[in-house]
């Protein structure tokens, strides 16, 4: 497996085993199982394809700025969350520079940092401490190496640690004049998540619209951060990076606020149901944060492949370093439900 493996079932993968995507209960990626919102659905259908996409996305930079409490020049809208990690690197990352990733992580930092010819360091998450990081090791290492970037899932993915403030503040002092780059793409899903924007000169805070609102299919993520690291950035972003479609979408998700705090109340209630479902059948589980689980299973390819004979996909994590684990995103109890048995046979 490579780093950019993700989750989600591919079309060539489904077609192998004789069937379509739509056949399987996808548990390996992690979106809100209730959506999208029908307003969102609806804007981007009515979008107008026969012009071109507004490239500053003034609109959706103008509703963001008013929800959010920030300027629109402390705003960058990009193709996807996964657009601005990569617009970052090439912004802040000269060929030979260190770089840091706390892992285990997303694929998407590594693969920013190595095309940006970072020279990258590692910390990482042990997996008998719970996967957090151990902050003085992480701090000695960032004052060794003094890396002009560093990045930070939080909550993490896959293990879903998810720092408080003043942790997070540390890191940021110890890094300065270095970036932060705080990845909130599941940010949402945390019961009381705290405030970060606007935490130190040094942070970008990145997230993403589709997960919370399951449309990933339209790619839309966002960056806060001081205007000199969001001019710099984007300044590396093509032209018409993200849709007319997209960005209508998005707008219209903005005025969801009710229906998103519904959905995301029955996912957190569906979590807790699925790791007592998990526990109680005798698996290992780390809960963390988010809205998804690692699983220990010994043998995750192995897993992975068992699941999707009886129609369901999760995800391998050996691509994150971990090999024993599987992730799986949090779907509907009834779902969940066929998720636990169907593990349950394939152990036997």
């Amino acid at each position: 497996m490579s780093l950019r493996t993700h989750g989600s079932l591919q079309e060539g993968e489904a077609a192998r085993l004789g069937r379509q995507r739509e056949d399987f209960l996808d548990f390996s990626a992690n979106l809100n199982p209730f959506g999208p919102p029908a307003s969102a659905l609806a804007a981007a259908r009515g979008s107008d394809l026969g012009r071109y996409p507004d490239p500053a996305c003034q609109r959706l930079r103008s509703a963001l700025a008013e929800k959010l409490r920030v300027t629109e020049r402390e705003l960058l809208v990009g193709n996807g969350s996964s657009e601005l990690l990569h617009l970052l690197a090439r912004a802040f990352v000269k060929p030979g520079d260190p770089a840091l990733v706390f892992t285990p992580a997303f694929g998407e930092y590594s693969l920013a940092l190595d095309a940006a010819g970072a020279r990258r360091t590692d910390v990482l998450g042990e997996a008998e401490a719970g996967f957090s990081w151990d902050l003085a090791t992480a701090i000695r290492l960032i004052e060794a190496h003094r890396p002009g970037i560093a990045y930070l899932g939080n909550p993490n993915n896959p293990t879903g640690v998810y720092l408080s403030r003043s942790e997070v503040g540390r890191l940021a002092a110890a890094l300065s004049p270095g970036i932060l780059v705080l990845d909130e793409a599941y940010r949402s899903f945390v019961e009381a998540p705290w405030w970060s924007l606007r935490l130190a000169p040094n942070v970008a805070v990145v997230r993403s619209l589709t997960k919370e609102y399951a449309l990933p299919g339209l790619r839309l993520g966002y960056l806060v951060a001081a205007r000199h690291i969001v001019e710099r950035a984007g300044g590396q972003q093509p032209s018409w990076s993200v849709s007319t479609p997209a960005q209508d979408a998005a707008i219209a998700c903005l005025g969801e606020d009710g229906w998103l705090e519904e959905s995301l109340a029955l996912v957190r209630a569906a979590k807790d149901d699925l790791v007592g479902l998990l526990r109680g059948a005798g698996f290992k589980v780390q809960a963390g944060a988010a809205n998804f689980i690692l699983v220990r299973v010994g043998d995750a390819a192995r897993t992975r492949r068992q699941l999707l004979e009886r129609g369901i996909a999760v995800r391998d994590c050996t691509s994150f370093g971990l090999p024993q684990y599987i992730r799986v995103g949090v779907r509907t109890p009834p779902e969940c439900q066929l998720l636990v048995g169907a593990m349950a046979e394939a152990r036997r």
